[in-house]
């Protein structure tokens, strides 16, 4: 548990880690070496007004926290930099996995999954970061972390009605899953269909079950949402970056995971770029010019 308080081990550390056969869980929430995930997701996000969060975290514990935060730019938090080499250590044979550590109940395995992707792991790996791997390592894998049959899943939220509760049943009769319990929750009315019932079920709204149901439900629309918004913005980004002379997309990715977005890009002097590795000074000067700065 906890991150190496180094920015990025070398091919000595990477070789001995994946020799060990042993898990890495680096907290990115309270990396090591910088301003860390924690105080990045407080700076760049108003977590005080988080309407979910809200329902079971008063705000007198929020508000001292949340509000008067520290704010620092983009390149002084390292814990992108340590999730970027958690990802090269993923891509050698090693397990990462999430682990919230107690900060901020409600947000922070959230927080852990994005920051995995900030450091360069696709939604698949840091779903698995977050779920197979984690249990995998600890001996777990043949009881939970996973929708396979005998695992440990009490119930699949759909998000829909009864058409999209028919097609679930149908892909879980597909994959021979028949022992997990599936509904669906239609939005508009947030009536929640069962297999069976011909009529839906309308929960209280002040009921606490349905609340459950519906931070599933909002999550996974949220998730899959953000995912679609982030390929088309990473096309927009890399389409102007690649019209660059001698940017390819290895520097395109550094580049974006060093200052964050084009934006951040656009706003970093050419001391600043030039420092990037694989970047020189006239290079550094070549991509402000081409972005218009």
């Amino acid at each position: 548990e906890h991150s190496i308080p180094v920015e990025k081990g070398y091919s000595d550390v990477t070789q001995l880690w994946k020799a060990t056969e042993f898990g890495y869980t680096p907290t990115f929430v309270v990396s090591y070496g910088g301003m860390m995930g924690e105080e990045y997701w407080y700076d760049k996000t108003e977590v005080w007004k988080n309407p979910r969060l809200l329902r079971y975290t008063p705000s007198t514990i929020l508000d001292s926290r949340a509000i008067r935060r520290p704010t620092a730019p983009e390149n002084q938090y390292n814990h992108q930099n340590v999730a970027s080499y958690a990802k090269e250590l993923r891509d050698n044979g090693g397990s990462v996995h999430i682990g919230a550590h107690g900060q901020r109940e409600g947000l922070a395995a959230h927080w852990e999954l994005w920051i995995m992707e900030q450091g360069g792991f696709t939604p698949w790996e840091a779903l698995r970061g977050g779920t197979i791997d984690g249990a995998k390592h600890l001996g777990m894998g043949k009881d939970l972390g996973s929708i396979e049959k005998g695992k440990l899943a009490d119930l699949v939220v759909i998000d829909g009605g009864k058409p999209q509760l028919s097609a679930a049943q149908n892909a879980f009769a597909h994959l021979d899953l028949p022992g997990i319990a599936v509904i669906a929750l239609a939005k508009k009315e947030e009536e929640v269909f069962a297999p069976g019932k011909k009529t839906p079920l309308r929960l209280d709204r002040r009921n606490r079950a349905l609340h459950i149901l519906q931070r599933i439900r909002d999550e996974a629309h949220r998730f899959a949402v953000r995912y679609n918004r982030k390929l088309r913005t990473k096309r927009t980004l890399r389409s102007q970056l690649g019209d660059i002379p001698g940017i390819g997309p290895r520097r395109q990715t550094v580049l974006l995971r060093r200052f964050g977005s084009l934006k951040g890009v656009k706003s970093a002097t050419k001391e600043e770029i030039s420092r990037v590795p694989g970047f020189s000074k006239a290079l550094a000067s070549r991509v402000l010019t081409y972005l218009g700065n």
